[in-house]
């Protein structure tokens, strides 16, 4: 049997399937603040430029959003991950991670001294529909095919680390006199998304409103800035990785002749429409997302 005459026998919901597995990629980028959609082609013309900012170049809204995965922030001790409680989730919605308790965890884990790190992800549980969405018209939305430059967000995911610039301090350490460890806590941001209209934004915080620092359990009363001038904590970092899809020329070119193939225009809208698939908008100016670095 030849290629042709298999194509013709499959489904061409199970041949768009087979394209819906390639590498995972993540684009670990600096975000300035703002927010991020899934189910969205993105692209970043120049990596290594700060100055170049991430453009939107369309998204798919969804009849029926895919169910979200947000889990909770983890402590990854560099082998596992171990799950952090969350204090006061239904209140504020900001997760606590005591100080002492990480210095606990560094005896007894295989944990870097004095560095730390969490993660929480925000991710479509299936994201293999929205996928057939897209590839069903890519030719059409961009009929030059989409540049492996472009890559389409499955999710967002961030990453926080804690650490001291210094080798000879660290979380063990006493920060002021009168000022026991215990009596520090840092209190991370719970992601927020919006889900409007078949679209789903996540946003991203400016590094300010990603975290604070508290005396308090309940973390009530933040310090101020001048506090935290005289105890020095830890310094707190917050990366961004947009953990997306990508296809190759090839790919594209394949779709393209399967299209052909059952007797459609690649470069029309029809394959999405019988198919039932709804529209991508295209933006007649990409927007721009404000980077910081790369």
């Amino acid at each position: 049997m030849s290629d042709a005459e298999l194509v013709n026998m499959m489904n061409i919901e199970d041949l768009l399937e087979i394209f819906c597995y390639p590498r995972l990629t993540g684009k670990s980028i600096s975000l300035h603040c703002g927010h991020v959609r899934l189910g969205a082609l993105y692209s970043l013309h120049d990596e290594s430029n700060p100055y170049v900012p991430m453009v939107e170049l369309l998204h798919i809204p969804q009849t029926a959003v895919p169910p979200l995965f947000t889990d909770h922030w983890h402590y990854v001790d560099g082998k596992r991950a171990l799950f952090i409680k969350t204090f006061g989730a239904k209140d504020t919605g900001w997760t606590r991670i005591d100080l002492h308790r990480l210095h606990e965890l560094e005896l007894h884990t295989s944990g870097s001294s004095g560095v730390y790190h969490f993660f929480k992800h925000v991710r479509f549980l299936t994201d293999a529909n929205i996928e057939r969405c897209w590839l069903a018209q890519a030719n059409h939305c961009l009929p030059e095919h989409p540049s492996q430059e472009h890559f389409f967000t499955t999710g967002v995911d961030f990453y926080v680390t804690v650490w001291y610039p210094t080798e000879d301090i660290g979380l063990r350490g006493t920060f002021m006199a009168g000022a026991p460890m215990d009596d520090l806590y840092l209190f991370l941001f719970h992601p927020c998304v919006d889900v409007q209209d078949g679209l789903v934004s996540v946003e991203i915080p400016c590094m300010q409103d990603a975290y604070y620092w508290s005396f308090w359990p309940d973390g009530r009363e933040p310090l101020s800035a001048e506090l935290l001038d005289e105890i020095i904590p830890p310094q707190v970092v917050l990366d961004v990785v947009l953990p997306g899809k990508q296809w190759s020329q090839q790919d594209y070119q394949l779709i393209r002749d399967i299209t052909l193939a059952k007797g459609l225009d690649p470069k029309s809208s029809d394959l999405a429409i019988q198919l039932g698939y709804p529209l991508a908008v295209m933006h007649d100016v990409p927007l721009s997302v404000p980077l910081y670095g790369v």
